[in-house]
């Protein structure tokens, strides 16, 4: 009986990792890692305005709270969210944000606008 060749096995390998990293994949580019808290909070990926609106639309989605840095995506997605009666806050967060920063997010969940979308 002949071994495969190194040529067929790397194949197989390569084969193999895609398939087991197709389901990251798909969550990632596909689904925007959206993910959900008891229906009332959602956190995702950035994603392009006219599909966030889809998202917010299908979820009910009362609130946008954007950790990005302010450009030229958030302005955009202020415009189309704002223009849908839906509340965008761009809060810009480092990896330890100041806490005073996060006043207007507790403000938001204490006044219930839920549900509410970060990202």
């Amino acid at each position: 009986m002949k071994l495969p060749s190194r040529r067929t096995c790397l194949w197989a390998a390569a084969a193999l990792a895609l398939i087991a990293y197709a389901p990251y994949l798909y969550w990632a580019k596909v689904e925007y890692r959206l993910l959900t808290v008891d229906g009332k909070l959602y956190r995702s990926a950035a994603m392009p305005p006219e599909k966030l609106l889809d998202v917010v639309d299908e979820l009910g989605i009362k609130t946008v709270i954007d950790l990005r840095t302010p450009g030229p995506e958030v302005d955009a997605e202020n415009a189309v969210l704002t223009n849908a009666g839906i509340e965008h806050l761009n809060l810009p967060s480092g990896t330890t944000p100041d806490p005073h920063e996060w006043e207007p997010v507790l403000e938001v969940m204490k006044n219930r606008n839920e549900p509410i979308l970060f990202h």
